[in-house]
């Protein structure tokens, strides 16, 4: 049943975010399109939209439009993707097992597909705030957490740094790069029902736990495919982190408990995307 739901929110996502695509057909120069629907369609999980969609059923929220938000939420992780594989930052050359954008389409014009995902991101946002303007405040959330003080803050320490060399520098660096996005997933529909200040900063750090754990997930990946990438596992060693993972699941759990949440959509949702376990 739950599989069933969460299939059905998977294949609508997909549909609006190809739809919000095609709306740009025969107005943009054919290789912005294509470079557009490639960064979108090469295999993404839609995690990100999906636990936004959760979020809003767990608090409620239950309408048709929000679909547009979640597109707005994959088109800047899709745009950060694109970006993050360019040659002055991490220099990946695939995706997905496919080529990464700039190495299919040139570093030019991987940038500016980049930029096209992101300027749709707040098309579409301010779309649906024009339609009904009490959504404004999740836009401006989403925006906040996707900006300097958020995503693209957690880049320039990624980049511009040395080499971490503590738990608490690269941690920094995850609650930029990663937690940020999760928490504008998982927190926006809280902050747009105007729940207090308490609550909403337990639910951020619900998501930037969520986020945590699963950078974690992907670092321990990345060392069993013996990646030259930094992460975690390279800087406190793998011992250390599997005692970081188990503290930061056993805080998750607590605070799902605080939240109510252990037993929405949303939880168990969660709780399979970070293959962790409830006993």
């Amino acid at each position: 049943m739950i599989s069933n739901i969460i299939e059905s929110l998977l294949l609508e996502i997909d549909e609006e975010l190809k739809k919000t695509i095609l709306n740009y057909s025969g107005y943009i120069p054919d290789i912005l399109y294509d470079g557009m629907l490639y960064s979108c369609f090469g295999g993404g999980k839609r995690i990100r939209p999906l636990l936004f969609l959760l979020s809003c059923q767990a608090f409620g929220l239950e309408k048709k439009e929000l679909f547009k938000i979640a597109v707005s939420i994959e088109l800047i992780h899709s745009y950060s993707l694109v970006h993050d594989d360019l040659p002055g930052m991490d220099n990946d050359l695939i995706r997905r097992g496919k080529a990464s954008v700039h190495n299919k389409f040139g570093q030019g014009m991987a940038i500016l597909i980049g930029d096209a995902l992101l300027n749709c991101a707040y098309e579409t946002l301010f779309e649906i705030t024009k339609e009904c303007n009490k959504y404004a405040s999740i836009a401006n959330y989403i925006s906040r957490k996707a900006g300097v003080l958020g995503m693209i803050g957690g880049q320039v320490k990624d980049i511009q740094e040395s080499i971490p060399d503590s738990l608490d520098q690269i941690l920094g660096i995850y609650d930029g790069k990663t937690c940020a996005l999760f928490e504008a997933a998982i927190a926006s529909p809280a902050v747009f029902l105007n729940i207090s200040k308490d609550n909403l900063n337990l639910l951020e750090k619900f998501s930037n736990t969520v986020g945590k754990i699963f950078q974690i997930n992907d670092d321990f990946l990345d060392h069993r495919h013996k990646s030259e990438k930094i992460n975690i596992i390279k800087i406190i060693g793998e011992d250390n982190t599997k005692s970081l993972f188990n503290r930061l699941k056993n805080d998750l759990f607590l605070l799902a408990d605080q939240l109510c949440l252990t037993n929405s959509l949303l939880w168990n949702a969660i709780i399979s995307l970070l293959n962790i376990k409830t006993d």
